[in-house]
Order: C-alpha cells, then sequence, then structure tokens
C-alpha cells in the first residue's frame, strides 16, 4: 500500500482528530481541576496570627509618635475603621477608642509624655493594640490630577497595660510590619481623594485585624 494513498491519507486524518481530541480533554480536565483546586484554596480558613484575650478590656491606639500632629487624622481614621473591624469580629471586649481622643484633646502636654500602659490604664484598658503609622498617604496617578492611588506603612504590637510586656509579637521589639495600597485601576475609575483615603485606611485596619480573627480570600473577591 502507499504512504500517499488514499486510504493511508484517511487512516491518518483519522489518528490525528484521535490525537487532538484527547489533548483537548486533557487541557480540559486541568482547566477544571484547576478551577475547582482555587475555589477550594479561595474558601479555606485562615487562621488568626494571635487571639486577643477576650476578657480583657482592649483598646485601639494608633499614631505616628515621631509627627503624631502630622498625621493625626489619618491616624484617627485608622482606629476608627480597626475598631469596628474587631467589633464585627468580637474577638475582645473593645474600649471605645473615643476615650484616647478625649484624653488627648483635654490633657495635650500629659498626653504626649504618657507611655503606652499609661494610657490604656487611664482609659480603662488592659491590653492595647498599638499600631505605629510610620508613613504612606494619597498620591496622584499618571495621567490626571482626579485619580489617586493610596499606601499606608504600620507596625503593630499587642501590649499588656500592666507589665507594659509585647504580648505579640514576642520576638520583635519593633513590632509587625504591615503594609497597604489601594488599586490603581480602582483609582482611575473612582478618581475621589476621600474615597480612596477612606479605602486605604478601611484596607489597612482589615489586614491588621486579619491577624487576630481567621478569615478566607473569597472575602476580598466578594467586595
Amino acid at each position: 500500500m502507499s504512504l500517499q494513498s488514499p486510504r493511508h491519507r484517511f487512516w491518518v486524518r483519522c489518528l490525528t482528530a484521535v490525537v487532538l481530541t484527547s489533548a483537548a480533554l486533557v487541557a480540559t480536565g486541568c482547566t477544571a481541576l484547576g478551577a475547582v483546586a482555587y475555589k477550594l484554596s479561595q474558601e479555606q480558613s485562615i487562621p488568626a496570627k494571635y487571639i486577643l484575650n477576650k476578657d480583657v478590656p482592649t483598646v485601639v491606639l494608633v499614631e505616628n509618635y515621631r509627627t503624631p500632629d502630622l498625621m493625626a487624622n489619618d491616624a484617627e481614621l485608622l482606629a476608627r475603621c480597626l475598631q469596628d473591624k474587631l467589633d464585627e469580629k468580637k474577638v475582645a471586649k473593645i474600649v471605645k477608642t473615643e476615650k484616647i481622643f478625649d484624653l488627648r484633646n483635654n490633657k495635650p502636654k500629659e498626653f504626649a509624655k504618657m507611655a503606652i500602659p499609661e494610657i490604656a490604664k487611664a482609659v480603662g484598658a488592659e491590653q492595647v493594640i498599638y499600631v505605629d503609622l510610620q508613613g504612606g498617604g494619597i498620591g496622584s496617578l499618571a495621567g490626571g490630577q482626579s485619580m489617586f492611588q493610596g499606601k499606608a506603612y504600620v507596625s503593630i504590637k499587642v501590649i499588656d497595660a500592666k507589665t507594659g510586656a509585647s504580648l505579640y509579637p514576642n520576638d520583635s521589639v519593633d513590632g509587625l510590619p504591615l503594609n497597604y495600597e489601594t488599586s490603581a485601576a480602582k483609582g482611575r475609575e473612582e478618581g475621589s481623594y476621600a474615597s480612596v483615603r477612606t479605602e486605604l485606611y478601611d484596607g489597612m485596619a482589615k489586614t491588621i485585624g486579619r491577624q487576630f480573627y481567621p478569615w478566607k480570600a473569597s472575602e476580598d473577591e466578594d467586595q
């Protein structure tokens, strides 16, 4: 039988079709398995890094101790956002951050000299989630003055107000560094300075809060 005979060409086409179909089925199967694996990974609960003592009054203190006046408004917004996240998850007895704001506003000179445990005791807290807002802010994106992106950098500690000891992390004097930045694409779409600032500190609060409660990656996709 000639290699170029019609019968030979027929069988070659049949064999090629079978191979291509099998390859397509394998690829489809791999894609489906990958989609299932991704979905399962999104639904897995990511545990808290540190479990707060729920029986102890806890207060959130956010500041940039280097230049407290310069970032006071941003620190206050982050404190409120973080307090809301912790309240929502019921991870501890949260002392309202307004008590710290009142203490600072009513006694600014005394407040500036107070150590973290002293501030906690003054507002009735025994445990402090201390956030050093090290830097960040809102910047304009290339292409227009009305398009913004936000970035924030913090370090966090949980401090025992009675002893002044760092409960978490216990292996770092400077605290645990964390950061968050808003989506550049979203900034281009929405563009409002105020909305991007709110998104920045809400996202930073979520990043901090997730140290203290379990969460799922799918929660981000839902927003």
